[in-house]
């Protein structure tokens, strides 16, 4: 019987036989970081949800490809950018917060007080401020759980080239903020 360093490599395994309970397992583990990832990217639920069935399916279809020697979330990111690359083209737009009800900030602040609602307008402003590379860098750094050489290899830049863009995407989000909290 083959060992699997860890419960992806195993799911993969049996995925690769056709158990469709072992895609669920996937599924349900994967979801939230997914879901976090693309609607960070996109800003639209709607979109986020629409994605995430999308990279499953790919999942599903690409099982036969999977090596369990490859970090298996390095690999999954890489299907959900290429997912996303893909939804860009199609769509050819990029909806500015305003004219996206996900991102309305009622949507991101619970309590809705009037200061958090313009919190939460100024950071959206900002994260959509910073260049597709940026921004995609520093999200994939928080929602991904992924090490740094994952993420770079995702992203199909060197480590040192993504930990630039990180630092450049928090420098370009700390003046923006600054201009919004300081005006």
């Amino acid at each position: 019987m083959e060992q699997f360093e860890n419960e992806d490599d195993a799911a993969m395994a049996s995925l690769k036989l056709g158990d469709g309970a072992a895609l669920q397992t996937l599924y349900h583990k994967w979801k939230q970081p997914l879901m976090n990832y693309f609607h960070r990217m996109t800003g639209s639920l709607t979109d986020a949800e629409e994605l995430v069935l999308k990279v499953i399916e790919q999942l599903w279809k690409t099982a036969e490809n999977y090596e369990s020697r490859k970090r298996f979330p390095a690999w999954l990111f890489t299907l959900a950018r290429r997912q996303l690359q893909h939804h860009w083209r199609s769509a050819a737009r990029h909806l500015p917060a305003e004219s996206n009800p996900d991102l309305a900030p009622e949507r991101i602040c619970a309590s809705n007080p009037a200061q958090e609602t313009e919190s939460a307008e100024a950071l959206i402003e900002a994260l959509q401020s910073l260049p597709e590379n940026q921004r995609e860098a520093l999200l994939l750094h928080l929602h991904s759980r992924l090490p740094g050489e994952a993420m770079a290899k995702v992203m199909e830049v060197p480590l040192s080239h993504f930990h630039v863009l990180v630092h450049r995407a928090k420098l370009n989000l700390k003046q923006h903020l600054e201009t919004y909290f300081h005006a």
